[in-house]
């Protein structure tokens, strides 16, 4: 953001910008979105900039602030980041570019990403280099053909306009359940739930390999479909996305060091994870996730051979998409959601104490116990299962001659 605000019809100020990161030290797009304190800074300045500096009659109508900013772009073949493309932008237009990069979240308080992340890039490890390729084709350029980044894009519009039909599609209520004492899972369709929602967008993925997109709205249709479907493998392996106690516990409060207002869907949703990587990685997402790898080819082996069989039998529903997703033999989302509420009386909902203020400690005992060897690094098991699942479902809709996960 510049130092200056240039008005109009004048010319914007000589000096260089002031950065926000060092063109010198590029990074991957991934560890910025990871970052909510930058963005948050970015935009705090942008904002800083346009109320010292702009008229406050055109600030109102948003039309002739102006700011200078740099954005990323890429460089041809690396996953590099070039912010040398400097220029006087409009307000509007800025957020729009910070929202299509997909960061929205971030800009609304929900830095609890890595969960979707984490997912995606185990899956990524294990397509084979035709679906890769595919995948790539199907994203947009800004995605640089990788799971991870797509993953987010699901929870980033689900508010506006065009996709607030989506929100349904991100858990599924379960009528009855009452955990620890009661987790009972027994799916009808609904039409309107994430089982549901996988059932559909793999089913799209199916028909869109059998008749080509040609349109620009067919293949951005194609490009949504697959981006919900990255993003529901996610939500599908979060056990408080299969609850239907307290709203899937956004409404279960409970403490989490000096914070008393937590709740314990944000600490399933990114405050195991971040801790986690805090305490035993260094603050190194990167090591982390060599780790998830390194078991699930070592200490869940024996398991993880097992995560991609679907009992044909106990994965039936009467549902739209059942002719077209009959053949991805592995697309099993009832059964998945089965063992995910049974983690709700085993673990997550285990000892729950409703008093107000909340007493209890998440970030201690039930951390240690969530993350350690007690529950098999069950944090990062479900991760695996996700991404293992996912790369194994989309290998075989692109290319089912060459499976390797």
């Amino acid at each position: 953001v510049a130092d200056e605000v240039p008005q109009a019809g004048q010319a914007g100020p000589t000096q260089t910008p002031k950065r926000f990161w060092d063109e010198t030290a590029a990074q991957p797009l991934e560890t910025l979105q990871t970052t909510p304190a930058t963005l948050k800074s970015l935009l705090g300045s942008i904002w800083e900039q346009l109320k010292l500096q702009s008229d406050p009659k055109a600030m109102a109508k948003q039309e002739a602030s102006i700011v200078f900013v740099t954005f990323p772009i890429y460089k041809g073949k690396g996953d590099r980041l070039n912010w040398a493309n400097q220029r006087p932008i409009a307000l509007l237009p800025v957020l729009r570019k910070i929202w299509e990069r997909c960061i929205v979240d971030v800009v609304q308080d929900i830095p609890f990403d890595i969960c979707h992340t984490l997912t995606g890039q185990v899956a990524q490890k294990l397509l084979t280099p035709e679906t890769a390729e595919q995948i790539k084709v199907i994203l947009s350029p800004r995605y640089n053909g990788l799971l991870s980044r797509a993953a987010l894009w699901a929870d980033a519009v689900k508010h506006r306009p065009k996709y607030k039909w989506s929100k349904v599609f991100h858990y599924v209520n379960t009528p009855g359940d009452d955990p620890p004492d009661t987790c009972r899972f027994e799916y009808a369709y609904a039409g309107k739930d994430v089982i549901n929602g996988l059932f559909n967008m793999t089913s799209q993925l199916q028909q869109y390999m059998i008749t080509k997109p040609r349109t620009l709205e067919e293949k951005s249709a194609r490009e949504d479909a697959l981006k919900f479907f990255v993003h529901f493998m996610g939500d599908v392996h979060q056990p408080l996305h299969i609850c239907g106690k307290d709203r899937g516990g956004n409404e279960a409060l409970v403490r989490w060091g000096q914070d008393n207002n937590s709740n314990l869907h944000e600490v399933w949703d990114g405050k195991l994870i971040l801790k986690d990587v805090e305490d035993r990685f260094n603050n190194d997402p990167k090591a982390y996730l060599d780790d998830i790898i390194d078991m699930t080819s070592g200490r869940w082996q024996l398991e993880a051979s097992n995560w991609t069989y679907c009992d044909p039998h106990k994965n039936q529903a009467t549902h739209p998409w059942i002719g077209n997703t009959k053949s991805i033999t592995s697309l099993c989302p009832i059964e998945w959601a089965r063992d995910m509420n049974k983690l709700n009386c085993q673990y997550v909902w285990k000892d729950y104490d409703p008093r107000r203020p909340p007493r209890r400690d998440y970030s201690k005992h039930y951390f240690e116990t969530m993350t350690g060897a007690d529950s098999e690094f069950m944090v990062q098991k479900l991760i695996a299962m996700g991404g293992v699942r996912m790369a194994t479902i989309l290998n075989q809709i692109y290319d089912p001659d060459n499976m390797t996960a």
